[in-house]
């Protein structure tokens, strides 16, 4: 089986903001199933659980994408996310947390747990490995259908010339009668 390759030097991600089908809150991947091309997510904010095709999950989440979902500035300050708030599922600034709304609350700093460049790079280097795999089996496919057609008119041709002698043979049988 062919190893993903290594990371590379550079990553230039596309700007793609991942969100709930039935809504614009983000969304907690549970499993994609690469084999049967299904996606299972939960909605963070509304709890919604859906598993469905990928190609669908994406068609449909196109209609709720928000690029502010992965903004890491606050609407309400203008000012740098520090930290997110596990309980209240949100994100806070230093002026959020000023505040003292969330102050016994689980939090997470957002250094700690965003990805590295090396994480990015790998995760980039892993797309494009399928993305070269995807198109070398589409090519394959393509290869596969012209074969397939290629045999199948052979296959209706010899059914012709079959045809027609089998129709030869029976006018002679006739005639012989």
């Amino acid at each position: 089986m062919e190893k993903p390759p290594e990371p590379l030097d550079q990553v230039q991600l596309n700007e793609i903001y991942y969100n709930c089908t039935e809504c614009k809150s983000c969304i907690e991947i549970i499993s994609i199933d690469e084999k049967e091309c299904y996606i299972e997510f939960k909605c963070i904010n509304n709890n919604h659980q859906k598993k469905m095709p990928i190609k669908e999950y994406i068609n449909k989440m196109h209609l709720y994408t928000d690029k502010n979902i992965n903004n890491d500035i606050c609407i309400n300050h203008n000012k740098k996310y520090e930290t997110y708030c596990a309980e209240c599922n949100c994100h806070l600034c230093k002026e959020c947390l000023k505040q003292r709304e969330h102050i016994n609350h689980a939090k997470n700093s957002i250094i700690e747990i965003q990805p590295s460049k090396k994480e990015l790079d790998i995760i980039q280097k892993i797309i494009n490995f399928y993305d070269i795999k995807k198109e070398k089996l589409l090519n394959e496919k393509y290869k596969k259908e012209g074969e397939l057609k290629n045999k199948l008119k052979q296959y209706k041709n010899q059914i012709s010339v079959n045809k027609e002698l089998q129709i030869k043979e029976n006018e002679n049988n006739k005639i012989e009668e």
